[in-house]
């Protein structure tokens, strides 16, 4: 059984990167990732207290997750991402929906 996957990345920009630029940045990606198989959905935040951003992807598989982002990884695009990021403050995770109740009676 299936179940979404959420790729959840955690970031600031890089030194001297404003938040227009990185998210013009992000923009130039966009396609690339909707056009990934198992794509269901983007959501990217950015908080101006903390200038962290968060982009969440829903994907329909784990394993489409991880094909998706072995792609982004190798692509022109994304490289030009990764230099508008500050690589020491990213964090990212892989999770699937669980149900919150099925966790608490499995402990």
């Amino acid at each position: 059984m299936n179940h979404v996957c959420h790729e959840v990345v955690v970031f600031r920009a890089a030194s001297g990167i404003s938040p227009q630029q990185l998210a013009d940045a992000l923009a130039n990606v966009d396609a690339l990732i909707r056009a990934q198989p198992g794509f269901i959905s983007r959501t990217t935040l950015h908080d101006p207290d903390t200038q962290y951003w968060i982009d969440n992807i829903a994907w329909d598989s784990r394993s489409n997750a991880m094909r998706a982002l072995e792609q982004l990884n190798t692509a022109p695009l994304a490289a030009a991402l990764f230099t508008h990021l500050d690589q020491a403050s990213v964090l990212m995770l892989h999770g699937q929906d669980v149900r919150v109740g099925a966790l608490s009676d499995a402990v």
